[in-house]
């Protein structure tokens, strides 16, 4: 199994850090959670993954936050996603793949395509085809490679980068449900033929 980290900061997420969990935390050698001041349930819905949660303060550097993240993590790779962000059912064993392959991929960063969902009925996403939303989330953990910019935070220091396809995370600021994900998955199918 590749040695990687999950460099997670959460904050009031209750309604939607489970499936996050679910989704990433089986292919990740370890989840490193960062407490940014929940006054939720969060905490202990995360305490179930992982005791690995530390707590810190987001002081309006989104950057600094992830980097801090970051330097918790013991692993040869770190691992970005949000706690509003998961993966369909179906994608899972391709995530794992991704996960398995990096290290003979000869790169030192990955990018995915993110789907963003615009309501809580899933019913209107933009970036069906993912182009304009590809973001570094897999990178080597080395010094020179940390977040930059206060807010919009980005990757930089890597010196080679590649993109892992197939598939992407999903993101939407709302309670996932099953019946919301079951027709999240439809409606992406429709989605995706009518782009072709």
């Amino acid at each position: 199994m590749t040695s990687i980290s999950w460099a997670l900061m959460f904050y009031n997420e209750e309604e939607s850090i489970r499936d996050a969990l679910d989704s990433f935390s089986p292919f990740v050698t370890e989840v490193v959670a960062i407490d940014m001041g929940s006054q939720d349930n969060s905490r202990n819905i995360v305490s179930e993954y992982t005791n690995k949660i530390y707590e810190s303060s987001l002081n309006n550097n989104f950057a600094a936050a992830r980097n801090f993240a970051i330097s918790k993590c013991e692993t040869d790779w770190i691992f970005i996603a949000d706690p509003d962000e998961w993966l369909l059912e179906k994608d899972r064993d391709k995530f794992k793949q991704a996960i398995d392959s990096i290290d003979s991929g000869g790169k030192e960063a990955y990018q995915m395509i993110r789907y963003n969902w615009m309501d809580a009925d899933m019913t209107k996403q933009y970036n069906v085809s993912g182009t304009n939303d590809r973001q570094i989330r897999i990178m080597k953990n080395l010094p020179r490679i940390r977040y930059v910019f206060p807010v919009h935070e980005i990757v930089q220091g890597y010196k080679s980068a590649g993109t892992i396809e197939g598939f992407g995370l999903h993101h939407g600021h709302f309670k996932v449900k099953k019946e919301r994900r079951d027709h999240m998955s439809q409606l992406y199918d429709f989605f995706s033929k009518m782009k072709r």
